[in-house]
C-alpha cells in the first residue's frame, strides 16, 4: 500500500463534528517542534470546519512563562487551547534501578495523563484524539514508555481514544546518548524493550513523519503502510508576508505612535551588541542566519562565507539569531565567537530573545515597543544564510521566500526533496564546500587521527554496533573526499570545529588560500551575484510554492483528512494491521554511512 503524503488528500467524508486533540510534548520551551505544536493549534482555530473544537496541550511547565512565550493569548482557553501541566513529561533520562520501577513510574504516568484527558466526554463515534510528538526520541523513556501503556489500556479498556505519533528526529540518527538512554531505562541493559516501547505497531497509533526520507525508516520499525502519514509542518504565511514595522500602516495597527522603527531596531542591535560584546556594524548590509548556534547548524562555515565573500568585495555583518542550548553546542559556539574576533568578521550571535517576540505579533506595552517579528528581521536583512546539514523539516527554506528576500547556503538534498518535488527551486543552493587537504598544513594526518577517534569512540558509547559494517577511519576518509581542480578536497562540514576554525583564521591571514577556496566553489561567487542582484522571478516563484503547499490552511485540511483516517479505522474496530517487516538494524546502518557521520558531532548530536 502506498503511504499517503496528505499533501493534496483525496476527498475523505469528514464525518466529525467535533473534536477533541490532545498535543504531548515534553515542555513548552521555544524550539522547532513547539512552534509546530502552536501551528497546528493556530490551523484548527482559524481553518478548521468542526463545529466544536477543544484542544489540550499536556507538558511540563518549568514556569509561568512558559505558557505566554509558547501560545500566548491562546493559552487562556478563550482560543480554545487549554495548556495542561504534567510534570512527568520533562526530560528525565537518569536509569530506574530495576525493571519494576520503571514499569511502575510508566504505567502512573499513563493513568495521570489518561485522567487529564476526560474521556467521559467522547464517544466511539467522536473519539479522542492525542497526539504526541518526539515521544520516541528518548528524552524521557518514562514517557515513551507510557505512550505505550495509554495505547494498551485503551484497547484493553475499549476507551475512546486513539493515537499519533508524530516523529520529528530519530535516537538512530547518530543520538547515541539518546539510544543509551532508552536502552538502558530500567537499570539494565534492554534493546528489545527500548525497540518496542519506541515505535509499537499498534493499531491504534498512526504514525506521522516531517518528510518523505523518514517514512523508510517506519517501515523498518515494522509500522504497517496504512499507518504511516507524511504531514509537513506549515508556515503562517501572513505573518512572514505582512509589510515590516516601518510600514505606516503596520505601526498604526500596532497601536504605535509614529517614528523611525527600522531605525530602532539598529538601535537596539546595537545596544545589545554592545552589551554582550560582540561587534555590530549599522553600515553594512546584513545576512541573517535565523537559527540557533548548533553544531549541526555548522554555523563557523556561515563565517567563513562572510569572509570569503569581503575578499570578493562585498562586505556583510552577519547575525545568528539563538545562543546555544546545550554544553557541546556551547563550546561550539566560543569556537565561533573567538574565530570571529580573532578573523575581523561582525558577527552578532544571540539576539533574538532580546530582540524578536516568541510569538506571531510584535510584543507593545503601554503604547512602547518591546519586541519586533522574525519577519521585522528579515526585511532588515539583504537576504536569508543556511548553512545547516542537519534539518527536521527545514523552515529556513521557506521563511525568507515570503519576506521577499533570497535564501541562499547550504542545500540538504534529502529535505528539499519534498519541497522541489512541490515545484521550489533550490538549484542556487550548494551541497559542498571544497576545501583541499593543502589548505591547512597536516590537514590529512588531523583528518585521519580525528575519524579514527570517532570509530574508536562510537565502538564504545554504542556496543549494539558490532553487528553492523565496521568502518575504519580510512574508510570514511576516503568515501568523503573527492577531487577539484586536480586537488584533493573534502566538505568544509565535514571538518571538526578546530579544523573549521583554523581554516577559517588561515584564510583571513593567506588570502591566497582564501582566493583558491573560493576558485574551487563557483557557487561562492554565484552567491554574491544574487546577494547583490537579488532573483526576483526566483523569489516570487518559490514564495508562491510556500504559499500553496505549506499555509495554516492546507495544513489545516491535511489535518482533518488525517483526523478521518484514524476515525475510520478507529470505527472499525481494526485488531491488527500487516506489518512490515522489521529490519531495525538497516536504519542504524543507514546512518552509519560515511556521508552522515560528521566529526562535529562526534558520536551524538
Amino acid at each position: 500500500m502506498k503511504v499517503s503524503h496528505l499533501l493534496s488528500p483525496e476527498p475523505l467524508e469528514l464525518k466529525r463534528k467535533s473534536l477533541r486533540l490532545g498535543i504531548l510534548h515534553y515542555h513548552l520551551k521555544t524550539g522547532g517542534v513547539v512552534s509546530v505544536m502552536r501551528d497546528i493549534i493556530e490551523a484548527l482555530r482559524r481553518y478548521g470546519s468542526y463545529s466544536a473544537c477543544e484542544i489540550e496541550v499536556l507538558a511540563s511547565l518549568e514556569s509561568a512563562g512558559d505558557l505566554h512565550v509558547a501560545f500566548g493569548s491562546a493559552a487562556d482557553g478563550g482560543g480554545g487551547c487549554n495548556v495542561i501541566p504534567v510534570s512527568g513529561l520533562a526530560y528525565h533520562d537518569v536509569p530506574y534501578p530495576d525493571p519494576e520501577s520503571f514499569l511502575k513510574a510508566s504505567y502512573d504516568l499513563a493513568f495521570e495523563i489518561l485522567a487529564a484527558l476526560q474521556l467521559e466526554k467522547n464517544s466511539a463515534e467522536y473519539p479522542y484524539i492525542l497526539h504526541a510528538h518526539n515521544i520516541s526520541l528518548g528524552k524521557n523513556p518514562t514517557a515513551t514508555m507510557a505512550f505505550r501503556w495509554i495505547s494498551h489500556l485503551a484497547r484493553k479498556r475499549s476507551l475512546p481514544l486513539w493515537l499519533i505519533n508524530q516523529v520529528h528526529d530519530f535516537a538512530e540518527n547518530n543520538r547515541s546518548d539518546r539510544l543509551e538512554a532508552l536502552y538502558n531505562c530500567t537499570g539494565r541493559r534492554d534493546e528489545i524493550l527500548a525497540r518496542s516501547i519506541m515505535y509499537p505497531a499498534e493499531p491504534n497509533i498512526i504514525y506521522v513523519t516531517i518528510n518523505s526520507a523518514d517514512i523508510e525508516n517506519l517501515r523498518a520499525f515494522g509500522i504497517p503502510d496504512n499507518r504511516i502519514y507524511l504531514l509537513p509542518d506549515s508556515i503562517e504565511v501572513e505573518r512572514f508576508e505582512r509589510n515590516p514595522l516601518w510600514d505606516e500602516a503596520e505601526w498604526k495597527r500596532n497601536g504605535l505612535s509614529n517614528a523611525d522603527y527600522k531605525e530602532v531596531m539598529l538601535r537596539m542591535l546595537s545596544d545589545f551588541a554592545a552589551a554582550t560584546y560582540q561587534p555590530f556594524d549599522r553600515s553594512l548590509p546584513i545576512l541573517l542566519s535565523p537559527m540557533k548556534v548548533m553544531r549541526r547548524k555548522n554555523n563557523l562555515e556561515a563565517l567563513l562565507l562572510v569572509l570569503l565573500f569581503g575578499r570578493m568585495g562585498r562586505n556583510y555583518q552577519l547575525l545568528i539569531s539563538l545562543n546555544a542550548n546545550s554544553a557541546a553546542d556551547k563550546i561550539y559556539e566560543q569556537y565561533l565567537k573567538e574565530c570571529a574576533v580573532a578573523c575581523g568578521i561582525p558577527v552578532l550571535v544571540g539576539f533574538g530573545h532580546h530582540l524578536v517576540s516568541n510569538g506571531r505579533e510584535r510584543v507593545v506595552r503601554d503604547g512602547q515597543l518591546n519586541q519586533f517579528t522574525l519577519s521585522d528581521v528579515i526585511a532588515l536583512s539583504r537576504a536569508v544564510l543556511t548553512t545547516s546539514f542537519i534539518e527536521g523539516f527545514g523552515f529556513v527554506y521557506h521563511e525568507g521566500w515570503l519576506s521577499r528576500k533570497m535564501v541562499c547556503g547550504r542545500k540538504i538534498p534529502e529535505i528539499v526533496a519534498d519541497f522541489e518535488a512541490n515545484g521550489m527551486d533550490t538549484g542556487h543552493f550548494y551541497e559542498r564546500l571544497a576545501v583541499s587537504v593543502s589548505d591547512l598544513p597536516d590537514l590529512e594526518t588531523r583528518l585521519s587521527d580525528a575519524y579514527q577517534r570517532f570509530v574508536r569512540r562510537y565502538g564504545k558509547e554504542m556496543p549494539h554496533a558490532h553487528d553492523l559494517t565496521v568502518l575504519s577511519g580510512k574508510d570514511i576518509i576516503d568515501a568523503k573526499t573527492f577531487m577539484v581542480n586536480d586537488e584533493r578536497c573534502i566538505d568544509f562540514a565535514d571538518l571538526d570545529a578546530e579544523m573549521q576554525r583554523d581554516l577559517i583564521a588561515r584564510c583571513a591571514s593567506d588570502v591566497s588560500v582564501a582566493d583558491k577556496l573560493i576558485d574551487r566553489n563557483p557557487a561562492v561567487g554565484a552567491t554574491v551575484k544574487l546577494l547583490t542582484d537579488p532573483a526576483r522571478e526566483l523569489i516570487e516563484k518559490n514564495a508562491s510554492v510556500v504559499r500553496s503547499r505549506y499555509s495554516l490552511e492546507a495544513t489545516a485540511r491535511r489535518l482533518e483528512h488525517l483526523f478521518a483516517i484514524g476515525d475510520s479505522l478507529f470505527r472499525e474496530e481494526l485488531q491488527s494491521s500487516v506489518p512490515a517487516k522489521e529490519n531495525y538494524a538497516a536504519v542504524l546502518e543507514k546512518y552509519r554511512k560515511p556521508h552522515r557521520i560528521r566529526l562535529l558531532l562526534g558520536s551524538g548530536q
